[in-house]
């Protein structure tokens, strides 16, 4: 079984903890810390700055300059409660960009160009409500499976 040894997961297991003993719950506005799960880590991502697009149809990355990215990074997805994110980090953990995924513009938070598999177009926020679309690509195309849908 996992062990917590430190942390805010100490402090929020032994709040937990007391009030089951006690019989009540955490005190009101006490905010639960979200379980945040890593599902995948590619150790090479590229981002480009793309430009704006130019057909209802998408985005092409031949029109990128692709023999210069902007930046070079890892790419982290995270799950965060009912919510997912992907993060572009420097070596260090540090984030460069971010990408929620959550609700109705979920469908416009990753699209996939339409010359190529390895790369496509994040819309990235800075938490204080603006946002931007940047390239984002791979060296190798990417073995994931694809989602149909619910079966």
């Amino acid at each position: 079984s996992a062990r917590v040894s430190s942390g805010p997961w100490l402090s929020l297991s032994y709040s937990f903890f007391f009030a089951s003993i006690l019989g009540t719950t955490p005190q009101k506005g006490y905010a639960m810390a979200e379980l945040e799960q890593t599902l995948t880590i590619i150790r090479e991502c590229l981002v480009y700055k793309i430009p704006p697009r130019t057909a209802a149809a998408g985005y092409k990355a031949a029109d990128w300059d692709l023999a210069h990215p902007l930046w070079t990074g890892r790419c982290r997805i995270v799950a965060i409660g009912d919510r997912a994110e992907i993060r572009l980090e420097e070596a260090n953990g540090d984030v460069f960009a971010s990408c929620p995924i959550q609700g109705p513009e979920s469908a416009k938070a990753v699209e996939q160009v339409l010359d190529s598999s390895r790369y496509f177009v994040l819309r990235i926020e800075d938490g204080a409500g603006h946002h931007a679309f940047i390239g984002m690509g791979f060296q190798e195309r990417l073995r994931l499976p694809r989602h149909t849908g619910d079966r």
